[in-house]
C-alpha cells in the first residue's frame, strides 16, 4: 500500500473489501440452500457451504484487522508506522 497515502482510503478499501467478502459469503449460502432445481431443499451442494463458511471466516479475520489497525491508535491511522 505503499501508493495509497490517505489513511481515510485505506479504511474505506479495508470496509469495501470485507463488504465483498460479506456479499459472497452470502451469496455461496444461498447457493447451497438451493437444489439443482432452484427449488429450496435440505439437499444442497457442499462445495458452496465450505465457500461460504471460508468466505466467512476470512471476514472476519478482516473485520478484526480493520478495527485493530484502523481503531488501534489515538490518531485513527494504522497501527503500524509509516516508513
Amino acid at each position: 500500500m505503499r501508493f495509497i497515502n490517505s489513511r481515510r482510503t485505506k479504511f474505506v478499501a479495508a470496509v469495501v473489501g470485507v463488504v465483498a467478502m460479506t456479499v459472497a459469503a452470502s451469496r455461496q449460502l444461498y447457493l447451497y440452500l438451493l437444489n439443482a432445481n432452484g427449488l429450496p431443499g435440505a439437499q444442497g451442494n457442499r462445495y458452496h457451504l465450505w465457500l461460504a463458511l471460508g468466505a466467512l471466516s476470512m471476514t472476519c479475520v478482516a473485520s478484526a484487522l480493520t478495527f485493530f489497525f484502523f481503531l488501534g491508535s489515538e490518531d485513527g491511522g494504522s497501527g503500524l508506522r509509516d516508513a
